[in-house]
């Protein structure tokens, strides 16, 4: 008889599949290797292509000289084709009659020419236009993501800690604006001889967003920050597992709008473990 029951596997097995899950998101042909360019839309119209005159500007290998128009009256936002190459709308063909940015429930409209996707983004503000390229040469020279070794003493307990009221905390991104983010508490533990206190963020109820810098910020690690992602049920026990210390979309482009630890999430440890440079 053959036994159904699932492998039993190690921390350190565990550990490794994790990170080729990163390594494989962050390389595939809709991940943030991609990303080629960000440019903020201004009110009016907005020539769209490859060209040197083009608001939004195209990788020109990839993307004809002229592909449309965006249209922007501060609130709604339409698209107009001047090319007579393939252009889709999230996969097909007809324009919408408005553009949706990511913010909405069902994502932003996808506009596809040759190997160029481009949409719109949100934030504070501001309104702009995200563009990626499959061609990338991010893409193309990417070798994989560098770990420090698995250390099974970087799995730590924690316990969180609600705010009597969990009101939003705005903290600055990676283009030097405000992003808010729901706060509901801090997550406290000890390492290295040290009590460590971290606000913590939430995007998803089953889920905490730790961000944080420490001793080896701009040495070993990016400096601006790392993310951690921690399962959350909502009670006071929490375990934090810093081998799943990661680096933000901003150490691997410069068109990213990556939230960065307030001052108060600067640890005074070294967390060698995660993600390196």
């Amino acid at each position: 008889m053959i036994s159904s029951a699932k492998p039993i596997i190690t921390y350190e097995e565990e550990q490794q599949q994790w990170r080729h899950k990163m390594e494989a998101s962050l390389g595939s042909k809709d991940g943030w290797l991609t990303v080629v360019g960000l440019e903020w839309l201004k009110q009016g119209e907005n020539i769209v292509g490859s060209g040197l005159n083009a608001d939004v500007k195209l990788p020109p290998n990839s993307a004809p000289e002229l592909v449309g128009m965006i249209d922007f009256d501060g609130q709604r936002t339409s698209f107009r084709a001047l090319t007579e190459e393939r252009i889709t709308f999230n996969g097909e063909s007809g324009i919408p009659a408005s553009l949706q940015d990511d913010s909405t429930e069902d994502g932003p409209t996808l506009i596809q020419v040759r190997s160029v996707t481009f949409f719109m983004i949100h934030r504070g503000a501001q309104v702009g236009i995200r563009i990626k390229d499959t061609n990338s040469l991010a893409l193309q020279n990417f070798t994989g993501r560098h770990w420090f070794p698995v250390n099974i003493d970087y799995q730590v307990l924690a316990k969180f800690t609600a705010h009597d009221k969990n009101k939003p905390m705005s903290i600055e991104n990676s283009i030097g604006t405000l992003t808010t983010i729901s706060n509901p508490g801090t997550v406290e533990f000890d390492l290295h001889g040290e009590r460590c206190v971290l606000e913590a963020f939430q995007e998803t109820p089953d889920q905490l967003w730790l961000m944080f810098r420490d001793s080896t910020s701009g040495d070993t690690t990016y400096p601006a920050a790392r993310y951690l992602k921690v399962p959350f049920s909502g009670g006071a026990e929490l375990t934090l597992d810093f081998n799943q210390a990661y680096h933000p979309p901003c150490a691997f482009t410069d068109f990213a709008t990556c939230p960065f630890p307030p001052r108060q999430n600067w640890l005074p440890v070294a967390i060698q473990a995660g993600e390196r440079l």
